[in-house]
């Protein structure tokens, strides 16, 4: 008997999603249309991470695009990856989901980056006026390369196929102040033929849990004796994401 996930792996195959990376596939021929067409995406912003965000359809592939620009914010969704989900009910089933690369996935770079000098831990500054930390974020482009070089999965309540390398993208803009999580997704993954969508919800949900080889010994943590405790930039970093926005469907289709 042929699973769900041979179905949907071959469906996707066919259509040039899955285990191609040629300029040819789908993804290479819509992808800069997507990008071309910004000024019609519809976006939102999410209340708690501050990320937009942004989508766009031709009825046949959905573009989404996550904006995210602060800075502890962005340091979760490279460090510990992230899961989009899509209802095309506009609920907040989590059944179709997208899972983004993380930094365990390229655990070699990060050794690398580490054994170089640049380590992906936010630097901070203690402010004697507001009793907070302020901090800067080290430099993330090798990391994002590398992610780039792993490819998007999506996940059909547990059946996992693979995206091209082309229908995904990491981008930190030439401001270097917001990143931009993008990819390209067939409709038919989320919505069969006869399914009318009206409302569609994007949830984006991030564990809580750092990576082993960012956590910190008790100790090394900017909190002397004599002043009240100051919150870790990291304590932020490390707060699971979870949320949902719903979009007009109609109003995300290209005219």
């Amino acid at each position: 008997m042929i699973t769900r996930l041979a179905l949907l792996s071959y469906f996707l195959l066919l259509s040039g999603w899955i285990f191609s990376n040629s300029k040819d596939t789908i993804c290479g021929k819509q992808y800069d249309k997507f990008i071309n067409e910004k000024n019609l995406f519809s976006c939102q912003k999410m209340l708690n991470s501050g990320c937009s965000i942004c989508l766009l359809s031709d009825k046949t592939s959905l573009f989404i695009q996550i904006q995210a620009k602060q800075p502890m914010v962005q340091m979760k969704m490279l460090m510990l990856g992230f899961t989009l989900f899509i209802d095309p009910k506009g609920k907040k089933k989590e059944r179709y989901a997208i899972n983004f690369p993380n930094a365990k996935d390229v655990k070699e770079e990060i050794l690398g980056l580490e054994t170089d000098g640049i380590n992906p831990r936010m630097n901070q500054t203690k402010n004697i006026k507001n009793n907070s930390v302020e901090f800067e974020r080290p430099d993330i482009r090798p990391l994002i390369a590398a992610l780039n070089l792993k490819q998007v999965k999506p996940d059909d309540n547990g059946n996992i196929a693979l995206l091209p390398l082309n229908c995904s993208n990491i981008t930190l803009l030439e401001n270097e102040k917001e990143i931009l999580f993008q990819v390209l997704i067939p409709v038919s993954f989320f919505a069969p033929k006869d399914l009318a969508i009206k409302s569609l919800s994007i949830g984006i949900y991030s564990e809580n849990t750092p990576p082993e080889s960012l956590q910190e010994p008790p100790g090394n943590r900017m909190n002397p004796p004599d002043n009240p405790p100051i919150q870790h930039p990291d304590d932020d970093i490390f707060k699971k994401m979870n949320e949902w926005i719903r979009f007009d469907y109609e109003k995300l289709i290209i005219k």
